[in-house]
């Protein structure tokens, strides 16, 4: 998760700055690709990921330059000990073990912050990666998206809004999931035997032209050979990686009799109609489902704005859907 803090209104000036900077990733500036407030906003994101990850890497750096003076310290008192034979209550071994300690000290809490530091700037640098992917294939001049501002339940608090907005987030991905792997209908299932069989038995019937014409003898359907696979070929005398193709010769010769037998294996074990989906209900159901996945994202993103500017700072997703967190009109797949 990302915590993320709005800059100030002091900082609207640099909004001309942001527009400079952002102009060779979206294509245009002010008037390119994204209107100036999404613009400005972009800019906040990419400011605040550049200032999580600074914050990271000094504590990174803090860690490595402790362990490493960490090692010579053991390194001196071992060579203390065992060159020198320095014991216990000399002040150089003692100045030495209390700088270990210290170490010792510092690195669970170095640790610790580390760990709370990585998972947010990761967040936000893949929230912006993704957010640059996006706009490198979107079209020039996006609308800015002007909309209601979502309202909260009775009793709901700001981050209970964004967590309610998160789960039915989880739930359309879901139902995405689902209706994306529907099995096809029995119905679409033997419309596709029916192109396949056809498809075969016409490249299996042999050709008589040569024969008709030139008297010559009859081509018969081959296939390429190649590995354990293969694939049909154009008719043709049979060369060094070709083979006579008598399945699909067989299948010239009794089509029908295997579009009957096809389609009645579909009906005795394969057929799942139950919860099958047409291809018309499979693309009404992911696009009533992508439009409610990006009016959410859409109230999440509010409630996530209006916890800024109350000074609560709310984390967010590193998938959360580029034109929601921009408030940018858009009417493609999510």
């Amino acid at each position: 998760m990302v915590t993320v803090t709005a800059l100030s209104n002091a900082d609207a000036p640099n909004a001309a700055a942001a527009t400079a900077i952002i102009a060779p990733i979206v294509g245009g500036g002010p008037h390119g690709k994204l209107p100036e407030p999404a613009l400005f906003h972009y800019e906040e994101l990419k400011q605040l990921q550049k200032e999580a990850h600074s914050r990271f890497m000094l504590v990174v750096d803090e860690i490595f330059e402790l362990r490493q003076e960490r090692a010579l310290l053991n390194q001196n008192v071992t060579y203390m000990k065992s060159a020198h034979r320095i014991e216990g209550g000399h002040p150089s071994l003692a100045t030495e073990t209390r700088r270990l300690a210290t170490i010792d000290r510092r690195l669970p809490s170095l640790q610790k912050r580390h760990d709370e530091l990585q998972p947010v700037w990761a967040e936000l640098a893949g929230l912006t990666s993704a957010i640059d992917d996006w706009l490198r294939t979107a079209p020039a001049g996006l609308p800015e998206y002007v909309g209601p501002a979502p309202t909260l339940k009775a009793k709901e608090t700001l981050p209970q809004a964004v967590e309610r907005c998160r789960r039915r987030v989880r739930e359309l991905d879901a139902d995405l999931q689902k209706y994306r792997t529907a099995p096809i209908t029995s119905a679409k299932a033997k419309e596709l035997i029916w192109a396949e069989i056809d498809r075969i038995a016409a490249a299996g019937e042999p050709d008589l032209t040569s024969l008709i014409d030139h008297g010559e003898g009859i081509r018969w359907p081959i296939q390429a050979v190649a590995g354990a696979g293969y694939k049909l070929a154009a008719k043709g005398a049979t060369g060094p990686h070709t083979t006579f193709d008598g399945l699909a010769v067989d299948i010239w010769r009794n089509r029908d009799a295997y579009i009957a037998r096809l389609e009645q294996l579909v009906d005795e074990k394969y057929a799942d109609d139950s919860s099958a989906l047409s291809d018309a209900e499979r693309a009404r159901l992911i696009a009533e489902a992508e439009r409610d996945l990006l009016a959410t994202a859409r109230d999440e993103e509010g409630f996530i704005r209006m916890s800024e500017q109350a000074g609560t700072p709310i984390s967010r997703r590193r998938d959360a859907h580029p034109a929601a967190v921009l408030g940018i009109e858009w009417q493609g797949a999510v």
